[in-house]
């Protein structure tokens, strides 16, 4: 056989097998689905921190305290010793991270980036965000709001959502209990990661005695 022949032969065989090795590389891998964090955070309800944001220090003094480094921030033992100051390598983390694809809620980076770079919200932000106003706690609000408010809380929590003590008597007075005034003072400037489902929000609300409405179910 001549060269000529035998080269021919030989692209031939090349061809054959090199196009099969191409196609079974190029069809064999499957198409990555996992969904982006970015996305699976602000579906649940939370709020990223932007660039602006006045809580990095607050975020990052949590991500200290929990230790870890679960964001792998360069540098960061370093950088830890500054508890009240974001790094800029942090910062940069919760900005860039929550692009990348993950497992889904179990995913570690997942759980990181939904711990510590989320806006916090307060509970009478929250409120506000519906247009309520949380009742106050002093004496010039002790009359007809406050009765009205007891009387629903009465009616829609036979669960007694905020515990109070000695509820089974409490339930059947007229009188607004000390304790729950406490509490709305005590949890209105609690601190949260936000909600699943607005249902929810509803509920919160009307915990807190300022909704119009009945609870909703949480479905």
């Amino acid at each position: 056989m001549s060269y000529l022949v035998k080269g021919l032969a030989g692209a031939a065989g090349c061809s054959g097998v090199c196009g099969g090795y191409f196609a079974i590389n190029h069809f064999s891998g499957k198409e990555d689905n996992r969904p982006i964090a970015k996305t699976l955070i602000t579906n649940s309800g939370r709020t990223l921190l932007d660039a602006n944001s006045d809580q990095w220090a607050a975020r990052w003094s949590e991500y200290v305290t929990a230790t870890g480094n679960s964001l792998g921030i360069e540098g960061y033992d370093e950088k830890a010793k500054t508890v009240n100051q974001a790094p800029k390598e942090f910062k940069d983390a919760c900005l860039s991270k929550v692009n990348e694809k993950v497992s889904g809620e179990e995913d570690k980076l997942f759980q990181a980036l939904a711990k510590y770079c989320i806006q916090m919200t307060t509970i009478s932000e929250l409120i506000d965000s519906v247009g309520k106003v949380v009742l106050s706690t002093t004496s010039g609000q002790d009359g007809t709001e406050w009765t009205a408010s007891w009387d629903r809380y009465v009616k829609y929590s036979e669960d007694n959502k905020w515990g109070l003590d000695k509820w089974s008597e409490e339930k059947v007075k007229q009188t607004v209990p000390d304790t729950l005034k406490l509490n709305v003072m005590r949890r209105r400037v609690e601190r949260l990661l936000g909600w699943r489902m607005w249902s929810l929000r509803i509920m919160l609300i009307d915990a807190l005695r300022i909704s119009l409405l009945p609870p909703l179910p949480d479905n």
